[in-house]
């Protein structure tokens, strides 16, 4: 169990709730030659509670997450199962259920808002710097925005001095 996992445990009446809002597949862009790709994620509307405070905002989680069921297994970029017949896509497998949706955990969650909320705590330009975005983007902007509303919200939460407590725990 990791450092983060055990602390949380002990802060009484922490809770997660998390709803699947359904599958989702996403294209990406990378390297100077510009290949493309696209990978299947969960999409989660998920809500921390703690002391009567509470924190909701999207999550998202790749379907390496998910179970196969056991008659089932993956070969190559598909799945076969023995006991149903028949090769499915990957995202067949997930509408059939041969992938199980399984929640996230609270310390998959906190530990995504914590590092959310770590980067954004110094300037614009630091955060840029750090994380390889162009300080003269707009999208580097609205995501610098993004990570401040989620760092405000889990100060809400947890207040500043326990969320950087937590920031500092291996997960």
């Amino acid at each position: 169990m990791s450092e983060l996992s055990n602390r949380l445990e002990k802060l009484s009446g922490l809770t997660l709730t998390s709803v699947h809002m359904g599958i989702e597949e996403k294209t990406y862009e990378t390297g100077s030659i510009h290949a493309k790709g696209s990978y299947l994620q969960d999409n989660w509307n998920v809500t921390i509670s703690y002391n009567g405070k509470s924190y909701s905002t999207k999550y998202f989680s790749g379907i390496g997450h998910r179970k196969l069921i056991r008659s089932a297994k993956k070969e190559g970029k598909g799945y076969y199962d023995n006991l149903f017949g028949g090769f499915k896509t990957e995202m067949e497998a997930c509408k059939s259920q041969w992938l199980k949706v399984v929640e996230p955990t609270l310390a998959d969650v906190m530990c995504c808002l914590l590092s959310d909320s770590q980067c954004c705590s110094g300037t614009f330009e630091d955060f840029c710097n750090e994380l390889g975005y162009n300080s003269d983007s707009i999208k580097a902007l609205n995501t610098y925005l993004a990570c401040q509303a989620t760092r405000n919200g889990m100060i809400k939460v947890f207040g500043a001095e326990l969320l950087d407590e937590l920031s500092q725990l291996e997960h």
